[in-house]
């Protein structure tokens, strides 16, 4: 070769180009390899002169069996293409890279070696330095394995939340879990804001003294203090701030990331005035069952991939299949069935009843974007799709998760300084007589949640505020989906 092209510029050697030269390329080639991994010398078809490595690790690889072959049999059949782009671009003076490839070996993982190619002028060779990346790939596929186990205990996680949260809020017995150290309260379930009269998602982080009469205040703090340090169950009876009602609080102690929290347990006595499962979360089976209708057709939903549900013309479920109910997370049909949709699709009756006018010209609809509530007081926002049968007189519904490239049909979330944008939807849809109807029982709705709000969901004291008999009210909450209401 010609060393004095070849070495003319490298100046820091402090030897002469005739010096270098004697070197020869293997001992060159030898003192590259020092600062790489692996440096093979090849020709400019490809075949391979010489091999340099220092690790001894890589002679399980059997590296220098390479020489005599041409590269590209020394590698992977996905890593060809990259040593032909490599070759094509080593068919210019410089230097080139990163090159990926793999090269297999009998008994032993492929070596992922990552190459620069480098060519100099007047020189027919080409120089590739190599580094291994085994140590790389070990760690990019342990990352990727530590994200699959923390992708899996975060499922695992998110399934026993769940699982907490759905027994917590069915338990019949009021609970409430309780701050040792600040004495505020952390969670209550349903059937305990129904005793209290308040909202659940209200109270967290309030002041356990807000729960009870001025009296009991300091009974209330003392239990919580006694049962924290002593570690035994406290009893105590109490009037609950809203009613005046008497109740039994039992203070049980649990440990809680290092901190002593408290499980509160309360127990009506006076049992005339305790909650019933009328107007709780998992409320009125009896009466479900009174009004049910005909589960016939079911085993036809349940054989639907998607969340199916059947509807009359009142907007009454007639027949839901087991994956809806997994979306309500309620544990039977028949808690649905005979009940007016809206209890859990939409933000209001408007969005239900805007569907309905619409099917009243249409025999489809697609693409109706609402929000699907459980009886937990969770939303999600779905897809509705409606198809119906003018011959029965009912409308089947599927139920699907919202895309956004999708064309939807929008309804505005309905609030109380928004209440006409949801009705001009139906304007020209329906006649003015319905509407008219359609907007009082709004405006009534809106009323009764004002006086449940102004009483603390007291419905004895709401039905006086708005000048009804109690029996009178309970029809328009169960008219309007409101069994389950909390004031905010």
């Amino acid at each position: 070769m010609n060393s004095q092209s070849h070495f003319k510029s490298h100046k820091g050697f402090g030897l002469s180009a005739d010096e270098l030269e004697r070197l020869g390329i293997h001992s060159i080639a030898t003192i590259l390899a020092a600062g790489t991994d692996i440096a093979i010398v090849c020709d400019l078809d490809g075949i391979i002169k010489d091999v340099h490595f220092l690790d001894p690790e890589l002679k399980n690889y059997n590296l220098n069996d390479w020489i005599g072959k041409n590269i590209r049999e020394s590698v992977t059949v996905e890593s060809v293409p990259k040593i032909e782009r490599m070759m094509k671009d080593a068919s210019s003076f410089g230097r080139h890279g990163n090159y990926h490839v793999n090269h297999p070996s009998d008994g032993f993982p492929d070596l992922p070696v990552s190459y620069t190619v480098i060519r100099q002028e007047s020189w027919d060779h080409l120089l590739l330095l190599g580094d291994d990346l085994r140590q790389i790939m070990g760690m990019q596929q342990r990352l990727v394995q530590t994200q699959l186990d923390l992708e899996a205990e975060y499922r695992n996680l998110q399934a026993n939340e769940a699982r907490y949260r759905t027994i917590f809020q069915m338990a019949p017995e009021p609970m409430i879990l309780l701050d040792g150290a600040r004495k505020t309260i952390l969670d209550m379930n349903s059937a305990c804001a129904l005793t209290f009269g308040v909202e659940a998602a209200k109270v967290q982080g309030k002041p356990l003294n807000d729960l009870f009469k001025r009296n009991a205040e300091e009974p209330a703090i003392d239990a919580a203090s006694e049962a924290r340090h002593s570690g035994l169950p406290v009893t105590f009876s109490a009037k609950i701030a809203n009613t005046g009602d008497p109740v039994s609080v039992t203070m049980t102690p649990y440990r809680e990331h290092g901190n002593a929290n408290i499980l509160m347990t309360v127990v009506p006595l006076n049992v005339d005035s305790a909650p019933t499962a009328k107007g709780h979360g998992m409320s009125g089976i009896g009466e479900i069952q009174r009004h049910g209708r005909s589960m016939q057709g079911t085993t036809r939903l349940d054989k639907l991939p998607e969340p199916v549900f059947t509807i009359d013309q009142k907007g009454q479920i007639v027949r839901v299949n087991e994956m809806f109910l997994d979306l309500t997370q309620l544990p039977n049909a028949s808690m649905m069935i005979g009940r007016n949709a809206n209890n859990w699709i939409g933000t209001s009756p408007v969005d239900l009843q805007v569907l309905l006018s619409k099917l009243k010209d249409d025999d489809n609809i697609r693409g109706f974007t609402t929000v699907v509530k459980n009886h937990l007081s969770g939303e999600k926002k779905v897809q509705l799709s409606a198809a119906i049968d003018r011959q029965a007189g009912e409308i089947n519904i599927i139920v699907s998760n919202v895309s956004a490239s999708d064309n939807q049909i929008a309804i505005q979330k309905l609030g109380r300084t928004e209440t006409t944008d949801g009705f001009s939807e139906l304007v020209g849809r329906v006649p003015m007589k319905e509407l008219v109807r359609e907007s009082l029982d709004v405006i009534e709705k809106m009323c009764i949640e004002t006086a449940l709000d102004q009483t603390r969901n007291n419905r004895a004291s709401a039905a006086e505020l708005l000048g009804v008999s109690r029996q009178s009210l309970y029809i328009k909450l169960r008219k309007h989906g409101l069994e389950d209401y909390r004031p905010e």
